[in-house]
Parts: structure tokens; sequence; C-alpha cells
């Protein structure tokens, strides 16, 4: 029983281990906080490999069936010093957590370049995935994960060996969509605070610093951004990406947000002041 934080990846040849290891002593930091353990699942929950990586995560839940809170974060994130407590914040009769995606909002029309797709609503996406449900269901967004076990540790594993709800290359490979229509078609599926998972990627979108920064980060060359995808610690004035980058990631963190870097943000270096654990 009791409740353990975990992040995956780290396995042998693994590109993004040096990613993990500088974000690890934040983990650990925050999920003794919390009075949680920790761990880095650095192997595969379906050592068959019947699905990728991602799908694989449906597995979670039953690999760590004996903890009451199971919370999955991903590895390109920042935590603050002053994150309350996650685990107080599912309720019990929640089998999973997730914040929901801001579809329908200008922020997310804006950070994925006014795409067709960004216009569909929460339904008509599930519609174009084959998944229906007299249940309201709502995309979300898979970087921090929360689930209880004896709720729907059961229900996961089944989706997962059913091979049936993998008939494309996008499913074979996805975890949220998932987990996100097998909670909300049971009623088991409760929003995640946008605090514990505030993507930078729209949080760019909505004040002028933020607007300002990414303007700056967009200016760069691509071959550029490719190198910076993922970086852990990059200084403040790494190739023109300017302070306001980093000083616009520390206005979150003081707010108490959890920054998630999706969308191949790069990981800025901020005041270790503000981090939950230091930042290697």
């Amino acid at each position: 029983m009791g409740n353990i934080l975990l992040t995956t990846g780290g396995w042998k040849g693994d590109p993004f281990l040096p990613a993990i290891k500088a974000v690890l002593p934040q983990l650990e930091a925050y999920a003794a906080a919390c009075g949680a353990d920790m761990a880095v699942v650095d192997w595969p929950l379906d050592p068959a490999g019947k699905r990728g990586i991602f799908a694989q995560r449906l597995l979670i839940p039953k690999a760590y069936a004996k903890y009451d809170v199971v919370v999955h974060m991903d590895f390109d994130i920042l935590i603050p010093r002053n994150l309350s407590n996650i685990f107080a914040c599912i309720p019990a009769e929640a089998g999973f957590a997730a914040i929901v995606d801001p579809r329908g909002s200008p922020a997310y029309e804006k950070a994925w370049g006014h795409a067709e797709w960004t216009r569909e609503s929460h339904q008509e996406f599930f519609r174009r995935m084959g998944l229906v449900s007299d249940k309201t269901l709502l995309t979300v967004n898979g970087g921090v994960q929360a689930f209880r076990p004896r709720l729907i540790a059961d229900l996961m594993e089944s989706w997962y060996r059913d091979d049936r709800r993998f008939d494309s290359r996008y499913k074979q490979n996805n975890d949220e969509t998932h987990m996100a229509y097998i909670a909300q078609s049971q009623g088991l599926f409760a929003p995640l605070d946008q605090r514990f998972n505030r993507q930078a990627l729209y949080a760019l979108h909505e004040t002028d610093l933020g607007r300002t920064a990414y303007r700056t980060y967009r200016s760069l060359p691509n071959r550029i951004r490719r190198k910076l995808c993922k970086t852990v610690g990059l200084r403040s004035d790494h190739v023109g990406l300017g302070r306001l980058y980093t000083l616009f990631v520390e206005d979150l963190l003081r707010a108490g947000n959890l920054v998630h870097f999706s969308g191949k943000l790069p990981v800025p270096h901020v005041d270790p002041g503000l981090l939950s654990g230091s930042l290697s």
C-alpha cells in the first residue's frame, strides 16, 4: 500500500537517458516531500513487445498494483519546490486522472500552427479514432498521469491485450487516448488540476512575455531548434534564445506549476532555488 511516483525510460540505447538522469533529483525530492516511493521504469512493461513503448504504459497500474495511487511523470519537466501534493488531490473514485487538453482555445490552435485538426472538438477526435461512448469524452495530455490500480488496472490490462483496440499505427504507440477513453467510458476519470502539468507549449501564447519568448525561439533555424529538443540545463543566453524564455518558465514555477516541455521545447536552466531538487 502507499503511493509511488514513476518515470519511464533509461533502458540501454535510450537517447534521452541524460535528460532522465538530470531530472531524477527533482522526482526523488518531490516523491520524498509527498511521502511516496519513487522508481524509474527502465524495463519493458511487456517483455514480448506486443505494443509500442507508450502503449505499454497501459500496464503501469497492473505492474504497481500494490500501491494506492501511482503517478507517472514524463522526464521533460521542471518541478517547483512549492508544488502541491498530487497524491492528495486524486479523488477516491478516480481510476485515472490527467489534465484535459485546451481544445478550442486560441493558444491550442496557435501552438499547432492552426492545423485543421486543431479545430476538432474532443468528441470529434474520439469519433475519428473509432471510439464512441454515451459518456462525455475529453482528450488529455499524458505528461503527468495518476492511477488508482484497484479501480483501473484490470480494465487497462484487458484493453492492452485486445488486438481490436490497436488497429492503426497511432493507436499502437499511444497511451493517453486509450487511457482517457477507458476511464471516461467507465465513469472513472477525474480531470487533473493544470498546475500539475502546465504545458509551456500553450502557456507561451497566453502572456506578453511568453509570446515574445516564443517569437524569439521560432526565429531560430530549424537545425538549431532540433538540437535544442529535450535539452536539459539550457543556458539563458543559449544561441540567441535570450533571457526571456527562462524568465517565462521561472514565472510559471513561482506560481506553483509543474512545467511540461511538450512539443519539443527545450528545458531551460532556471534558478535552482525554485526546484524540488537540483537540476544536474
